[in-house]
């Protein structure tokens, strides 16, 4: 006889299996005996002798300190079948305490300590002989990268419940105590219960769990982490989880406190099991979509009926493998919501209704048009493909069905018809179709006819048809970009005029000076709605380029931190707005739509550091939607939105991916024509200048700043080149709209020659060795001529930042090659010819001053990232935010005498 257990194969050949009865039946011998039988089964796959094995999982394996972790040996015939073993198990010493010594799959339990070691495994078969495997453990504490809140202090990531059967006489009372919780807790929930079995059967139990809300929930990335929890009790219990595809009560994926080795002295333990232990117990563990993420309780076949009662606190799943936020899976996210049929988008996840609200069809078809690439902009033109069969020049409805285009909310509001116009547009600048242009046209008529006599736009028309006169002051925002957006793209003076009068009504009607912000807008009698609401704080810089100190009031008015429900991670972010009287409620949730539109408006304002910082706890937030998508759900967590509404937590919506993806492209969707401007302003206090002027320098004074510089904004309307290829962040054409800058002198154009308009002679007419045949530069102006034949050098830099102290940029000659030379570009001339500048008898790249046949050369370069070229030639990019600063210096070493230096300086741009 053994003490072991011991497999036997029955052979069927020969045997009538056609009329099986009985499958099994197994009988003691003579005497009183007790033994032992699992995993009865047919198998038509018999495997051949045993020719390897190994331990799952691989090594090297991580385990925290104290943490369980479960390993399974296997054997494996020679194609690969797997062959059942029961091998004996050893660790090294010290490494750490094992369940049991035999058997097919062992619990490690962790020491305290850091330390590492060997666990090994053997088995002798009596056909092929001694097997060994073995796994190097690592014992050392895990940073884990995401983790799932099943219930905290924070509260609890899904539905708590009590389960206690049939059993009569069974029950459980919960409930949620503070004080004398687990080390780093307040709260935690108390548990009495009382098991009466029926009569001649073990079959009471009493359970709770926390489970999904919403049926199950994609978790993958946690199935090699950890499940952690602290427990106090002093009789066993059980702990389970369950995925969808599993009936509940049949579940295996279980394990009582004794099997795991946690003490029941009435304590708090904490306890930390790996969830791969629950998939080694049940197979079909699926962790795609899992149901039940923590049920723990009293079985009365394990413990017997009684009373008693047992704590629970802080329940979270952990990992270390969930990866980094990657925006290319949030934007396939969004790809995945629209119907290839129809185009249309769905607004949020589990919808049952299917609703696709325009303003976020707006939203997805910009962000598609923003990627750019061919296919992109088909996803972006099957949306307008919907809208043009939806286009009746009334005005859109507010929400359609996104499977049938079916009117589902028959209101026709200005905002979001103006979102689809900016949309619109945004396409058309991008890709030059004029396709929709009658849609364009009428639309912007239609939201031209709901501006008011005082210049604010009217809300639009309820589903009757009715006027609603009421003004509100995000929609008059979203109104005053789509005017001066179709003012730009048409020429139409009278769209601009539009514009200009709901930036009036902003100043005068919805500006509250009294709070530093605005209202809400006003009511149909002109009452003003004093409320306030994120949006008009976030929306007004990114469409006015003003009100920009109302992004500091909104820290104040609704910045809070919370709990997101789906990932656990403690979020800092804004709230959406509350209810008026209770101010706890404007600060109760973080809205990670609202929270985004802040970061695109740090981005704005040049904020780095708020951007930066928000955007990575928006990143807190992102839920996976499957293998290669993600998402954002609205809100952090169930609080309250503005006016009362509660914000859903739990499902990807359209509106916070899209403003996620806005924010990390730093693309401004208010703006989406491509603009590019400069405007001159003084070094000393950023005033508003009207010349360049170097003041009155001791001469000969060398290398010497000019007093002013030039601001230049830019706004790329899609991630790509003209090319539809992205280079390496640094390159020329790196990913983005390629912009290229440079600064040119005139001083030989028509019109030279006078005192406004100085002239430069070549001394040596087609000479191209004679360095003194450029006439970029300064012309000093003598006589009644005003002509001279040698120039003053003139040279420009970009920065972006008008601190000059800070960017450390000083006057230096651009060609010493030393610091700080690099920072400075030569200027060339509208006429500057090739020149053999260092003498080697051939004109190439390794001449300094550029020539106007080659852009590429000293030229401001700006992509996507928002690269800028910050060195000469084509090499030298940073990080940079729209307006940068281009400053100038002259070289005035061999000006003797005083005198009057002019040029006419030209920003030539342009952009692919």
């Amino acid at each position: 006889m053994h003490d072991r257990w011991v497999q036997i194969k029955v052979p069927l050949t020969g045997k009538d299996l056609s009329q099986i009865d009985t499958p099994f039946v197994i009988v003691e011998g003579v005497g009183p005996a007790t033994f032992y039988v699992d995993k009865i089964q047919y198998d038509t796959n018999r495997p051949g002798p045993m020719v390897s094995m190994s331990i799952l999982p691989a090594s090297p394996v991580s385990v925290p300190p104290g943490a369980k972790r479960s390993f399974t040996a296997q054997g494996f015939d020679a194609s690969g079948t797997p062959v059942d073993i029961y091998p004996t198990w050893m660790i090294s010493p010290s490494l750490g305490t094992l369940s049991a010594t035999l058997g097919p799959v062992v619990t490690f339990t962790a020491p305290l300590s850091p330390t590492s070691g060997t666990l090994s495994a053997s088995v002798v078969d009596p056909v092929s002989g001694t097997f060994n495997a073995s796994a190097t453990v690592n014992v050392a504490p895990i940073v884990y990268t995401q983790s799932y809140n099943v219930y905290s202090d924070a509260g609890a990531g899904g539905t708590i419940g009590v389960s206690t059967g049939t059993a009569t006489g069974t029950a459980m009372t919960l409930s949620e105590l503070s004080g004398g919780s687990a080390p780093g807790s307040t709260k935690y929930l108390h548990a009495a219960w009382t098991m009466v079995d029926t009569t001649g059967k073990s079959d009471a139990f009493a359970v709770w769990f926390v489970g999904e809300t919403y049926g199950s929930r994609f978790m993958p990335s946690y199935a090699d982490g950890f499940l952690q929890f602290w427990v106090r009790t002093t009789t066993d219990l059980q702990v389970s989880l369950r995925s969808a595809n599993i009936p509940a009560g049949t579940e295996q994926s279980k394990f009582t406190l004794s099997q795991l080795g946690v003490p029941r002295d009435g304590q708090w333990q904490q306890v930390t099991l790996s969830l791969a232990n629950f998939k080694v117990a049940e197979p079909n563990l699926d962790f795609s979509q899992i149901a039940t993420y923590f049920t723990i309780g009293v079985l009365s076949n394990q413990i017997g009926p009684g009373t008693g009662v047992f704590d629970v606190a802080n329940v979270q799943w952990q990992t270390s493998s969930g990866s980094a936020v990657d925006p290319n899976k949030v934007y396939a996210g969004l790809v995945g919501k629209q119907n290839a049929s129809t185009g249309l988008v769905l607004s949020y996840d589990n919808d049952s209704t299917s609703q696709a609200f325009t303003y976020d069809q707006a939203l997805a078809a910009m962000n598609f048009t923003y990627q750019g690439t061919s296919s992109d902009l088909a996803l972006a033109k099957k949306v307008f493909d919907a809208y043009s069969i939806l286009y009746t020049g009334t005005g859109f409805a507010d929400a359609y069905n996104r499977d049938t285009k079916n009117v589902m909310s028959a209101s026709r509001t200005a905002g979001p018809n103006a979102w689809m116009l900016l949309a619109l547009i945004h396409y058309r600048n991008a890709t030059g179709q004029t396709g929709y242009d009658a849609m364009i046209n009428g639309t912007a008529s239609w939201l031209l006819g709901l501006q008011d006599t005082d210049g604010g736009v009217k809300f639009g028309f309820d589903g009757t048809g009715a006027t609603q006169a009421q003004k509100s002051t995000e929609q008059n925002l979203d109104a005053y970009a789509a005017f001066t957006a179709y003012a730009i793209l048409t020429g139409n003076a009278a769209y601009q005029t539009a514009a200009d009068k709901v930036a009036n009504w902003l100043a005068v009607k919805a500006w509250n000076p009294s709070f530093g912000r605005f209202n809400v807008g006003l009511a149909a009698n002109g009452t003003a709605n004093t409320d306030k609401a994120l949006d008009t704080y976030s929306w007004a810089p990114l469409a006015t380029s003003s009100y920009t100190a109302v992004l500091a009031v909104a820290q104040t008015d609704f910045r809070n931190q919370q709990t997101c429900d789906p990932t656990g991670f403690m979020v800092d972010g804004f709230d959406s707005g509350g209810v008026v009287g209770n101010p706890s409620t404007y600060k109760d949730a973080v809205w990670l739509e609202g929270t985004a539109q802040m970061v695109a408006a740090y981005w704005s304002v040049k904020d780095r550091t708020n951007a930066n910082y928000f955007i990575n706890q928006i990143e807190k937030a992102v839920i996976p939607m499957s293998t290669s998508t993600e998402g954002l759900a609205y809100g952090t967590n169930a609080g309250t939105g503005f006016g009362g509404t509660p914000m859903d937590s739990i499902h990807p919506a359209v509106s916070p991916m899209a403003w996620y993806l806005f924010a990390k492209n730093r693309f401004n969707p208010f703006r989406p024509y491509a603009a590019l401007g400069a405007q001159l302003k003084n070094v000393s206090d950023n005033s508003s200048a009207t010349s360049i002027t170097w003041g009155a320098p001791a001469l000969p004074a060398g290398w010497v700043m000019a007093k002013q510089y030039l601001e230049l904004t830019f706004q790329p309307i899609t991630s790509l080149t003209s090319t539809g290829s992205g280079g390496s962040q640094g390159s020329p054409d790196a990913q983005g709209n390629l912009w290229e800058t440079r600064l040119l002198t005139d001083n030989t154009g028509a019109g030279t020659g006078t005192a406004s308009f100085p002239q430069w002679q070549d001394p040596t007419p087609g000479l191209t060795s004679n360095i003194d045949s450029n006439p970029a530069g300064l012309i000093e102006v003598t006589g009644s001529t005003y002509t001279q034949r040698v120039p003053v050098p003139l040279a420009w830099s970009v920065k972006d930042s008008t601190d000059t102290q800070a960017t450390g940029i000083v006057p230096s000659d651009p060609a010493n090659g030393l610091p700080p030379s690099f920072q400075w570009n030569y200027a060339s001339d509208m006429q500057t010819p090739w020149i053999d500048l260092n003498h080697n008898g051939v004109v190439d790249s390794a001449d300094v001053q550029s020539v106007p046949s080659n852009p590429e050369q000293d030229a401001i370069i700006v992509q996507k990232g928002n690269l800028m070229h910050s060195a000469q030639g084509p090499g030298g990019y940073f990080d940079s935010l729209s307006p940068t600063q281009i400053y100038l210096e002259a070289n005035f070493m061999y000006a003797y005498t005083p005198g009057q230096f002019k040029t006419n300086i030209y920003l030539e741009s342009f952009s692919q």
